[in-house]
């Protein structure tokens, strides 16, 4: 037999890995699913791998096959085999990872009395020695698996539920026309399903499930065939999309928004007026909890409509135009999410005076206008003070050295001229135009163009 060496997830969510005998690959997945773990990897290595770690006391070199018996978390006996190097370590990875309850391990062959004696009094001894060894391990803590692995897991089981609720639908609806056969065959997967749901085996649940899919598409369910072909082709379109959808993967997409409102929170906790100004004017950027609702379905229609494009192009000539009709319902959806978007954008840029009336004030503006009322204040100040000082105080002329003359600088005249301007503007923006977005253009505009002019023609 050939020996296939893997890795898995428990239903403790732990990583493990090992080895497994069998004639193929095929049989050697079947086997890891009897035993309830998830399947990440496998591959096929040398028949009769050999331990390189040095043997423990009680060991044997190379991997030896036990015989056991025992109960998954669900209470389901399984009876198998796997290797180890010694009895204790058999016991100890099935108790660790596969997490069953054991009545027996025992070398294989070995007879049924030997089983029973392995029941009644070497467990005992076994048990002592895992608990010696490992410690008890915390039930709690064996129930709890990864986040990652959980959202995986529930994103799959609402998935196999919508695919288990549409074809009891079927079943129901088509009752008297469908094959009894085929009824049957199609009962025995979703028994199946409802037995594994609770299984963390992702990769067989999701196996089973398709294997369900391609029943429904490919068995000719229906007694008449001629008078249901249309049901048939809805139907066999119905588990093309299930098959799309049970294979596609949800996108994590990083919404920018999140980022601006972590930003815009820190902001508005400070205690300086402008940031906070800046945590306000950040607010436009941040999407309602509807827009961010509205934005999250146009993203899952988009991946459906590539996804119902593929089944289009894809399907069988005969559900073609079904196909094709389903692939414009889906885009009209679409274009229904983005105009209820833009008119829900377009509600929040008209808020009526009352609302805007309980905003905080623009408090950027106001800084800068008072900013440039404290520097205009300044500099008048130093004007008139430095013309009394010049004239009164000082006849003999100015001490400085050169020609320095604080009333002829033209840099200060235009400087002067310039804050005088602004100031004027943003007052005025502020008590006329205080909640008009587009008072900010205007006012920059004649801003730079009466500055430009005054300054150039003095």
């Amino acid at each position: 037999m050939a020996q296939f060496a893997y890795t898995a997830v428990n239903q403790s969510g732990k990583k493990l890995s090992g080895s497994i005998s069998a004639p193929t690959e095929d049989a050697a997945r079947k086997q890891l699913n009897t035993l309830g773990v998830a399947l990440l990897t496998i591959e096929q290595t040398a028949e009769t791998p050999v331990q390189t770690q040095t043997a423990e006391p009680g060991t044997s070199s190379e991997l030896q096959k036990f015989e056991f018996e025992a109960y998954d978390k669900l209470g389901k006996r399984v009876v198998g085999t796997i290797p180890a190097s010694s009895r204790y370590k058999a016991f100890q990875r099935l108790v660790d990872e596969y997490g069953f309850e054991v009545s027996y391990v025992v070398k294989i062959g070995a007879s049924d009395e030997e089983k029973e004696k392995a029941k009644r009094e070497d467990l005992s001894a076994l048990k002592a020695e895992y608990a010696q060894t490992s410690g008890v391990v915390n039930k709690q803590d064996e129930n709890v698996l990864s986040q990652e692995f959980e959202e995986k897991r529930m994103t799959l089981l609402k998935k196999v539920d919508f695919i288990l609720n549409k074809i009891k639908n079927v079943l129901l609806e088509y009752d008297k026309e469908i094959k009894p056969e085929n009824r049957q065959i199609i009962q025995k997967y979703i028994d199946k399903l409802l037995r594994i749901k609770s299984s963390t085996n992702l990769d067989y649940i999701q196996h089973v499930s398709e294997e369900l899919l391609k029943k429904v598409q490919d068995q000719e369910l229906f007694l008449h065939k001629e008078k249901m072909l249309a049901a048939r082709n809805t139907l066999k379109l119905e588990s093309l999309q299930m098959m799309s959808d049970l294979h596609s993967k949800p996108t994590q997409t990083k919404d920018i928004s999140d980022d601006i409102s972590k930003i815009k929170t820190k902001l508005g906790a400070s205690k300086i007026k402008v940031l906070q100004g800046l945590s306000q004017y950040l607010t436009k950027f941040i999407p309602s909890p509807e827009a961010k609702e509205l934005k999250n379905k146009i993203r899952t229609i988009s991946r459906q409509v590539w996804a119902f494009r593929k089944i289009w192009f894809t399907s069988p000539k005969m559900t073609k135009p079904e196909a094709y009709k389903s692939l414009q319902q889906i885009i009209e959806e679409k274009k229904r999410l983005v105009t209820e978007l833009k008119t829900l954008k377009n509600k929040k840029n008209q808020k009526p005076v009352e609302e805007q009336a309980e905003l905080t004030e623009p408090l950027i503006v106001e800084e800068i206008t008072n900013f440039l009322a404290w520097l205009l204040g300044f500099y008048l100040i130093a004007y008139f003070l430095s013309h009394y000082v010049m004239a009164k105080i000082i006849p003999s002329g100015n001490p400085l050295p050169g020609d320095f003359n604080l009333l002829d600088s033209v840099v200060l005249r235009y400087l002067l001229i310039s804050v005088f301007l602004w100031y004027v503007l943003l007052s005025m923006r502020l008590k006329y135009f205080r909640y008009q977005s587009w008072a900010n253009g205007l006012v920059l505009g004649v801003g730079i163009l009466l500055n430009a002019s005054l300054v150039f023609n003095l």
